[in-house]
């Protein structure tokens, strides 16, 4: 195999993924070790190329992307974690963060966006400038649902009036991050809420012109029936 990949000439080797290569303990320190020594620095020593293992983590190493023995991030020179972004959004957006690293910074992070068949870099604009779209759109569409009656609520109690829920499934987002959007629109002023009920106690989010507009013509109406 080496004679092949020298002739080829790569800079970089992935091998992917470490189950089907490994077939010792993934718990077990000396096994782990001893491939790590014997299969991939060597491998990397031999054709002079990068060599990449990827492995999948447990359930319980998601966040650092950690599985089995300690050996896994020791025996290595750095280890890069690729998970979903932060609120369990849209999975073809992830983060790539340097979780360890033998001759730069670790912690350092980079935002990929899944396109066409590839992870590209997400630059901080294009970030921004998505965000501020999909704000744009929430604050449009709960002032839709407003003027059609349908009162969507800021508070989890409300069930299915509750925003994060109704709109869910129609964003394509988790509830977690439409919590998000709802909380930098009422941050900003783009939404307030209003009592749409005086019985009920029933309360909706709307604009501040649509809360101005619905107050007046509830004091109007109050003023008649006097």
């Amino acid at each position: 195999m080496c004679a092949e990949i020298e002739r080829f000439g790569p800079i970089l080797i992935g091998l992917d993924p470490v189950a089907e290569i490994f077939w010792g303990n993934e718990n077990d320190r000396g096994q782990v070790s001893d491939f790590i020594n014997r299969f991939a620095t060597k491998l990397a020593i031999q054709t002079g190329a990068a060599v990449v293992i990827l492995a999948h983590p447990s359930k319980s190493g998601k966040e650092t992307g950690t599985s089995g023995s300690t050996a896994w991030n020791n025996a290595v020179r750095s280890r890069l974690n690729l998970r979903e972004r932060a609120g369990n959004e849209d999975p073809s957006y992830r983060t790539l963060t340097v979780e360890k690293s033998n001759f730069a910074p670790r912690g350092k992070s980079i935002a990929l966006v899944w396109r066409d068949g590839v992870f590209l870099r997400e630059t901080p604009d294009a970030f921004r400038d998505r965000k501020e779209e999909e704000l744009q759109r929430f604050v449009v569409r709960v002032s839709q649902a407003f003027e059609s009656g349908e009162y969507l609520s800021p508070y989890h109690q409300a069930g299915m009036r509750y925003v994060a829920n109704a709109l869910a499934d129609e964003f394509g987002k988790s509830e977690e991050y439409l919590k998000t959007l709802l909380t930098s629109a009422i941050k900003r002023g783009a939404l307030v809420e209003i009592q749409v009920d005086t019985n009920t106690r029933k309360k909706s989010l709307a604009t501040p012109e649509q809360a101005q507009a619905f107050n007046a013509k509830a004091a109007r109406k109050n003023t008649r029936q006097k």
